[in-house]
């Protein structure tokens, strides 16, 4: 706000307040001004008999330029915390799951957060800011069933499942070596004549986010047992026999 203070004369005042660079004028004896420039303000006081005049200056110094980085548009539950970084350094960041200079996904929670850093210049009192979003989705839970067991020789099915995020799922089983396929939920082994161990990871198509788990088809090697008989064991000459075999174990 300027101010014309007068004095003398008879007492009674006109203000006419003029700039440098030019662009304002007021009559008022007070009037506000919002400069965007160092800017010079000349009041003429008119007693109707006479005038004086003065100006006075109003020094405008430049907001900081400030930045905000070190963030990335989205983050899954379960992210690491993120440094971040101010320019000119000496500033705060606020926001959800702010800590220090750290974003951290989990205590932020799922949604959009707009994240802020603001500086002030020490010698000038004048401020800055500038504003991230970010958004935080759920990483959906892969489940890879229980373990299995079989006897070799043999296949099985494994049954993927997963819960949270969007409820929309990219499936990846591993390794294919030892499937009939490997992107769809549920998946055929192949025959197996050992233990093997199988990763699943469920992604969400939305998000990206994924997990994975793990499953053990544990094969049962049984060894096989052979025994051969005849009856009857003892015969004369142009008779016959039967003769039998008996196995077990094995597939």
């Amino acid at each position: 706000q300027l101010n014309a203070l007068a004095g003398g004369g008879t007492g009674s005042y006109n203000y006419q307040w003029t700039s440098l660079p030019s662009g304002f004028s007021s009559t008022l004896q007070n009037p506000m001004v919002s400069p965007t420039v160092t800017t010079s303000y000349i009041v003429v006081v008119n007693d109707g008999a006479n005038s004086a005049s003065d100006t006075v200056e109003v020094f405008v110094h430049p907001n900081p330029s400030v930045f905000l980085t070190g963030l990335d548009t989205m983050y899954c539950s379960g992210d690491l915390p993120v440094p971040l970084f101010g320019t000119p350094v000496g500033g705060t960041f606020s926001g959800a799951g702010v800590f220090l200079n750290l974003f951290i996904p989990d205590s932020a929670g799922q949604g959009t957060h707009y994240i802020k850093y603001a500086y002030t210049d020490p010698n000038t009192g004048c401020s800055g800011e500038d504003v991230d979003t970010v958004t935080v989705y759920e990483t959906p839970l892969a489940n890879a069933g229980v373990d299995v067991t079989i006897n070799t020789g043999h296949d099985t099915i494994l049954y993927g499942g997963a819960i949270g995020g969007t409820g929309n799922y990219d499936w990846l089983w591993s390794p294919a070596s030892f499937l009939s396929a490997t992107t769809t939920q549920q998946v055929l082994t192949n025959t197996l004549t050992s233990s093997q161990l199988f990763d699943l990871t469920v992604t969400d198509q939305i998000s990206g986010c994924n997990s994975s788990d793990q499953v053990v088809v544990n094969v049962n090697v049984v060894n096989l047992i052979s025994n051969a008989t005849a009856f009857p064991d003892t015969l004369c000459d142009g008779d016959t026999a039967t003769l039998y075999a008996l196995a077990a174990g094995g597939s």
